[in-house]
């Protein structure tokens, strides 16, 4: 379960998604707003695979200006222990995530 948040002032904010398109990672960097893919109950390292989903979302995200966390530190920063490690992931702008984050944390 992923969630694109967009800001109140968002173009995208304005129109509705369709119920069959599945938003990704990549909406974010064309239409802006935040995407959070937050640990739950049953995955408490996250869901996202750190290698092959959350680390190139994570680069080409900070590339574009944005910023790309696990919830407590920066994706790019998190050395793999395991080749399917799982994460959670909130990427977006900097300020979005930093917001997602506090909220999400506590």
């Amino acid at each position: 379960r992923y969630t694109i948040i967009h800001p109140p002032s968002s173009p995208a904010r304005q129109r509705p998604i369709p119920a069959r398109a599945r938003p990704s990672g990549w909406e974010v960097l064309l239409t802006g707003g935040i995407f959070a893919y937050p640990p739950d109950h049953k995955n408490e390292q996250g869901k996202l695979r750190l290698l092959y989903e959350a680390a190139p979302l994570a680069f080409v995200c900070e590339v574009a200006g944005g910023a790309a966390s696990d919830g407590t530190r920066r994706i790019l920063d998190i050395e793999p222990t395991q080749l399917h490690q799982r994460t959670p992931l909130y990427i977006g702008s900097r300020a979005d995530v930093e917001d997602a984050v506090r909220v999400m944390t506590g």
